[in-house]
């Protein structure tokens, strides 16, 4: 559980990195992420089930989707203004 939160705080500060450095960046990164814990919350259905037995892990996974989907609106809202 300490891991899986060491690593979501982890894609935060490369997220928050890439932001300070250029909006883009943090644009490209965040959608790459995205789209990867997307895939693991559609389609890998034995890695869901797998974790389902393991309540750390789930909120670890929604936890990283979520950094991942904040940071992808942050900079969409950062590159209009």
């Amino acid at each position: 559980m300490i891991g899986n939160l060491l690593v979501n705080g982890v894609l935060l500060l490369i997220l928050y990195g890439l932001h300070s450095f250029s909006p883009w960046a943090s644009l490209v990164v965040a959608s790459l992420s995205s789209f990867a814990f997307a895939y693991v919350l559609i389609f890998d259905r034995e890695y869901l089930d797998e974790i389902a037995s393991q309540g750390g892990d789930q909120f670890s996974l929604l936890l990283g989707a979520g950094i991942s989907f904040a940071a992808f609106i942050v900079s969409i809202v950062s590159l209009m203004e």
